[in-house]
């Protein structure tokens, strides 16, 4: 009851503002506003399989389950709260997403022997340039929620690439071939790897990832990002 009475006394005094506007405020257990919720499109594909991240990744060898928390639409809610994140240095609404997310994909079977978290890399000049790669903080949250451990290490992006915003689905995965390498194969043999990014668009730079896990014994693959473009 005292704790109770704290958090209202707390909320009065410090409200808890909807992430996306910074305007609405919102309850402990709420993320959005109402307005910008209404403006967002939840793609509920934890609860799907397959699906169309599933379905875009289906080339990928040893794929066993992919998801986004949205639906992506240019000019939309969720791109504005992506561009938040990576350029304005929102990382903490990533982080409050992948606890968010996390919780609800511990409600999925086919992770549930997930061994590792590895976020997507940015190149170190990029991420020098940045002061932070967006992809570890929604990590950070899903590894919080779904209580497993998370590798910023292993993995490596060697090759700069330019935006991939105006680049067709062919540029992409040509741009992302050998842009990735593992600084340790030996811990991976047998192990489900849940890979995590921001956006998935055309699954070129997730391609490219997955790439660097080839010929590894036994290794199996899951993805999830923030958001997938529609």
């Amino acid at each position: 009851m005292f704790k109770n009475l704290l958090d209202d006394v707390l909320h009065l005094f410090y409200p808890r503002l909807c992430l996306a506007c910074q305007r609405h405020s919102i309850s402990e257990d709420e993320v959005f506003c109402i307005a910008c919720e209404s403006d967002m499109e939840a793609s509920d594909y934890h609860l799907i399989h397959p699906n169309m991240c599933f379905e875009r990744m289906q080339g990928l060898p040893n794929l066993v389950f992919a998801t986004s928390m949205y639906r992506f639409y240019p000019g939309g809610k969720v791109q504005e709260i992506i561009h938040q994140i990576k350029y304005r240095g929102q990382t903490h609404t990533a982080t409050i997403l992948g606890q968010k997310y996390g919780q609800l994909l511990r409600k999925q079977p086919l992770l549930r022997d997930v061994d590792i978290i590895i976020p997507v890399p940015l190149h170190p000049r990029k991420q020098r340039k940045r002061g932070y790669n967006q992809s570890d903080f929604f990590a950070q949250g899903l590894g919080s929620s779904l209580h497993k451990p998370i590798d910023k290490k292993i993995l490596k992006r060697t090759i700069p690439t330019l935006s991939q915003t105006a680049k067709h689905r062919l540029e992409r995965a040509k741009s992302m071939q050998n842009a990735f390498h593992l600084t340790d194969r030996t811990n991976l043999h047998g192990k489900h790897v849940l890979l995590v990014d921001d956006v998935m668009t055309t699954g070129a730079t997730l391609y490219g990832c997955a790439d660097a896990f080839q010929g590894i014994e036994g290794l199996r693959i899951s993805l999830a990002t923030i958001a997938i473009a529609q």
